[in-house]
């Protein structure tokens, strides 16, 4: 008895150091990129932002199609061969997805002329190499994560935002067009060389396992993944990425550069919060579940607090934030503030929803999770279509912003209602 609780106590440390570590980590970087800001802001211009933000939208989605989810398999699998086998299955993934994303660049004027913004053509040709490192990076996390070397990912994370902020800066003071985008890839391939070096003893055993029937095997294996996990994926970032993506052939590159800050700004902290709360919240409720207790009072104890604290708080911001945003940014980017109180109710929605979005993982509930995230995406696609119909930039985001937050409660109160099944 007394080797068993000497057992979970030390599961339970390692928990918590591993927590500790990629928490701390995260941190340090969000810091670091919040920090370097106000200095951006004084050396590049919203369209020089609107170009980055457009540029991270397009990539963004391409890193997410380019392992074809099979990331996620590399933790699954009992032997380490057959570890390495699905790493070597998301690497070919992601050489293909490069080599596709080459199709912008040879057509960057086309792909340019769709965005209404010729500022975008050139950077195009930086796509392939984004794609590149963001898809590896994608293998060597979740590689990390089978080793339990979470220091390393935190190591990843801090000098991919240290080497980004001091790039972008440097290039900035040389006046580079593309200093941002440039910045963002240099800092990319820093950090995953370095993490190179952490698997340099695997990288051997890398190309000695998984030959062509193997692979197929085990993307065979592992089909759930693109079938269900990657759709996903996409309706998510294609939902959050909505304004930039749809908004930039009618708005122009300043406003989505200034709209960029204001989602930076907003929502760096809003997921470093929710990241702890929900890993705390998901903690609280397995274990609940286990001892067959009802989390219903934990729920009200966070609701207690939670409103009262967030309405407050943000009734304060509303207040100060244009003021902030010009004092901290520099006067071009006060409408940063405008759009952010614009978005509060989306914000404050947030912190009170999502923490609890576990919950559908938790009880098997995924199919219907997945149909709220459709909804939101549709509602999301009509505000901006009825606020390019109109040509206003303020009321396209605050119909965004509440619709929304709409969907958000509704799928809160189901969260709800599945809770009271958790006993």
């Amino acid at each position: 008895m007394r080797t068993l609780v000497n057992i979970k106590k030390l599961v339970s440390r390692e928990f918590i150091r591993h927590t500790a570590t990629l928490i701390s980590g995260n941190i340090i970087a969000q810091a670091i990129a919040l920090l370097i800001y106000p200095v951006l802001t004084r050396l590049y211009s919203p369209d020089d932002f609107g170009v980055f933000n457009l540029f991270l939208s397009i990539g963004g989605c391409i890193v997410l199609l380019s392992t074809g989810a099979f990331h996620y398999s590399i933790i699954l699998p009992r032997q380490e061969k057959d570890a390495l086998t699905c790493v070597r299955l998301c690497a070919y993934c992601t050489i293909i997805a490069t080599i596709i994303s080459l199709l912008p660049a040879f057509f960057k004027t086309f792909t340019a002329n769709l965005f209404n913004t010729t500022d975008l053509a050139d950077s195009l040709i930086y796509l392939p190499l984004f794609v590149l490192s963001g898809g590896l990076w994608s293998c060597i996390n979740y590689w990390f994560i089978r080793q339990k070397s979470f220091k390393h990912i935190a190591e990843y994370q801090i000098t991919l935002n240290a080497s980004n902020s001091a790039l972008k800066t440097i290039l900035g003071v040389i006046q580079s067009g593309y200093g941002l985008i440039l910045g963002t890839i240099i800092g990319q391939v820093t950090a995953i060389s370095i993490s190179l070096i952490h698997c340099k003893k695997y990288l051997r055993s890398f190309f000695k396992y998984g030959n062509f029937s193997e692979l197929r095997q085990t993307a065979s294996k592992y089909a759930d993944f693109p079938k269900y996990a990657l759709p996903r994926n996409v309706i998510n970032y294609f939902g959050s990425n909505l304004p930039v993506l749809l908004l930039s052939p009618y708005f122009g590159m300043a406003k989505i550069g200034i709209f960029g800050m204001a989602i930076a700004l907003s929502m760096r902290p809003i997921i470093l919060i929710n990241n702890a709360l929900s890993q705390t919240i998901t903690q609280k409720i397995n274990y609940c579940i286990k001892q067959h207790t009802t989390i219903l009072p934990m729920i009200r104890k966070y609701f207690k607090y939670s409103i009262p604290t967030v309405l407050v708080g943000f009734g304060v911001l509303y207040f100060v934030l244009p003021a902030a945003c010009s004092w901290l940014l520099g006067e071009t980017w006060r409408d940063a503030g405008e759009y952010i109180r614009l978005m509060l109710p989306w914000l404050a929605c947030l912190l009170w929803f999502y923490p609890f979005s576990c919950i559908p993982d938790i009880l098997n509930k995924q199919r219907t999770d997945m149909l709220f995230e459709i909804t939101i995406t549709i509602v999301r696609v009509i505000a901006i279509g009825i606020g390019i119909a109109i040509n206003d930039f303020y009321i396209t985001i605050l119909l965004y912003s509440l619709l929304s937050s709409m969907i958000i409660v509704i799928r809160g109160f189901w969260f709800f209602k599945l809770a009271k099944t958790c006993t």
